[in-house]
């Protein structure tokens, strides 16, 4: 009996020790699990859910699109047409007054679609149409309003180059011939000028469209634009409503671009080695063999040169070699602008010097009795007078992406001043002498071009004193300890235009 009671009690002890280890080892395997559960929530959070996409409410259904039509008709009303396109959609028929229901029509359709038989009918027509519900409303005068954005400004230019070069030098002749005599004069001329002409009226933005609309608008048609804002409203039939469209789109997109245009208007002091100017040809010819430097045209006598140079660094560093090389190079003028397509450009860079011309007028006045007295009443009148550098510039960017350029520079400088005396030797007036270098062309250029312009030389004086001082201020001897020597320097203008249009 005490045996059985001891088997008992160690089956007990075991028991119990196993199923303690079970309730030790659960905590750690419950603490793995939540772990894991935790690493996978972290990582559904890392990844954004999918974006949630709820059906439409509902999906607008358009009559004409799914349906076809077999129409044959020959000289039949529009009217008619329209009432079996109507009803073959399950739509009902509006059509206004100004519609030319009783217009003849002939077709021939096989199964095309409602919307292309609608579409080709009112092509034919000149009508446009509208479908509201279950409503097919068919129309002929349209209204529509545009949005004309653009500059309050008006622009005028007028350039004239050159001159008459013999000063319109008159000889008097005469002759005699069995009968009487005769006298005549004779004028040598020898003008040559080149005439810039770009008026006020042609740059009035408004003004033009105004008028290219009055002309597109039939006799019903009828317009309203309001300048300060920009709004052009148009009333007329759905054709010349399209043309207006039309046009003001053109318009738009033609005088929205703009020309970036980076100026570097340099002068060279001519060294001995090139006192006829900068060989540009034969340099450039050099240059080109090993493709780096190509000129596209030349203009003027040998030396002068007008063209385009692609723009490379290469090219550049190519260009302000050849510069350096023929002498001292001084900068005059280095802006940079943007344009708009077809407006014109001024850069102006120097001093104005004002001169006072002087106007004598004479009036006659009664000194008593039947004697006259001239009273002279002197005015004078104020010029101006640059004494620097002028640049204009007009861009046009073609179709195919060129821009067409007319470049007109102007440099004066004043040489001196003269004084011009009466009989009395009194001062009556004061004019400059003017050194003028001007040229004017009109040149084509690829986009991100240079276009290049030389040539243009004066020759001016210059002096040299050397002098004692204080000895040479001596009266009678002061001349012999002062050496004055007078010395010709050469320059030449150049100008270098880098054309960029933007956005293009």
């Amino acid at each position: 009996m005490a045996q059985i009671v001891q088997i008992i009690l160690i089956f007990l002890l075991f028991s119990g020790c196993s199923q303690h280890q079970r309730k030790v080892t659960a905590p750690h395997n419950a603490s793995r699990d939540i772990k894991k559960q935790i690493a996978m929530a972290n990582e559904s959070h890392t990844s954004p859910p999918p974006p949630l996409i709820l059906p439409p409410a509902y999906q607008s259904l358009d009559p004409l699109s799914d349906r076809t039509i077999t129409l044959t008709g020959e000289s039949a009303p529009l009217s008619k047409l329209l009432y079996l396109i109507g009803k073959s959609a399950g739509l009902n028929l509006v059509i206004d007054n100004g519609v030319p229901a009783k217009m003849q029509t002939t077709l021939a359709l096989k199964n095309a679609s409602l919307k292309e038989a609608l579409d080709a009918v009112m092509d034919i027509s000149g009508c446009y149409y509208e479908i509201k519900g279950s409503i097919l409303y068919v129309k002929r005068m349209k209204t529509e309003t545009f949005i004309v954005p653009y500059v309050h400004m008006q622009t005028s230019s007028s350039t004239e180059l050159g001159g008459d070069i013999l000063g319109s030098a008159q000889s008097d002749s005469s002759g005699s011939s069995s009968g009487g005599g005769s006298s005549g004069e004779t004028s040598v001329l020898g003008k040559r000028s080149l005439k810039y002409n770009n008026p006020e009226e042609a740059n009035d933005f408004y003004a033009q469209l105004e008028d290219n609309v009055q002309k597109i608008l039939s006799k019903e048609g009828r317009y309203t634009l309001n300048r300060y804002s920009g709004v052009l409203t148009v009333h007329d039939s759905k054709r010349r409503v399209d043309e207006v469209a039309s046009l003001v789109e053109s318009v738009m997109e033609r005088t929205s671009k703009q020309i970036l245009i980076e100026a570097k208007i340099l002068e060279v002091e001519l060294n001995q080695n090139h006192q006829y100017g900068i060989q540009w040809q034969r340099v450039l010819n050099n240059l080109s063999n090993n493709g780096k430097l190509t000129l596209s045209s030349t203009l003027g006598p040998q030396g002068a040169v007008a063209g385009v140079i692609h723009y490379t660094s290469d090219n550049w560093n190519a260009i302000l070699s050849v510069l350096h090389n023929a002498g001292n190079v001084e900068t005059l003028s280095n802006p940079r602008i943007k344009v708009l397509n077809g407006q014109s450009a001024l850069l102006s860079s120097g001093k104005m010097v004002p001169f006072w011309e002087k106007e004598v007028e004479y009036t006659a006045v009664s000194s008593g009795g039947s004697n006259t007295v001239a009273v002279p009443q002197i005015t004078y009148n104020r010029r101006d007078i640059l004494d620097g550098i002028t640049l204009g510039v007009t861009p046009v960017i073609m179709p195919d992406g060129k821009v067409m350029l007319n470049i007109v520079p102007i440099n004066s400088s004043i040489e001196k001043i003269v004084d011009y005396k009466d009989e009395d030797g009194n001062t009556v007036a004061r004019a400059p002498i003017i050194n003028m270098k001007e040229v004017g062309t009109t040149v084509f250029s690829n986009d991100n071009e240079i276009v290049v312009i030389g040539g243009l030389i004066d020759t001016t004086e210059k002096k040299n004193i050397e002098s004692v001082p204080f000895v040479d201020k001596i009266p009678g001897i002061g001349a012999l300890f002062r050496n004055e020597q007078k010395s010709f320097e050469k320059r030449e203008m150049v100008i270098l235009l880098k054309i960029n249009v933007v956005g293009q």
